[in-house]
């Protein structure tokens, strides 16, 4: 599916179980913000996810690449706001 032309089945898993090795080694508390409990948008990205890494092992570090990319992008834009209403509140 995707890069078979390079890569055989085999060296995908081990790029896959690699990258998703790095990612557990590496993450911090802020890593469990990527999935937010309550929102949509997690629930059924983590359910494509999945069945995606069923016909290719390389949708795992897409997958977790989208995640951090989703995290840095909208978490840190709900936090920016919250801290900037935080610090209205607190100047009146």
């Amino acid at each position: 599916m995707i890069l078979d032309k390079f890569l055989t089945y085999d060296q995908k898993v081990t790029i896959s179980i690699l990258c998703g090795s790095l990612w557990i080694y590496f993450r911090t508390a802020d890593c469990y913000q990527m999935i937010p409990r309550l929102h949509i948008f997690p629930v059924v990205f983590v359910g494509i996810w999945i069945y995606l890494n069923y016909y290719d092992p390389l949708w795992l570090p897409i997958g977790l690449a989208i995640l951090i990319i989703y995290a840095y992008f909208v978490i840190k834009n709900e936090t920016k706001d919250k801290n900037n209403k935080t610090h209205l509140f607190t100047s009146l």
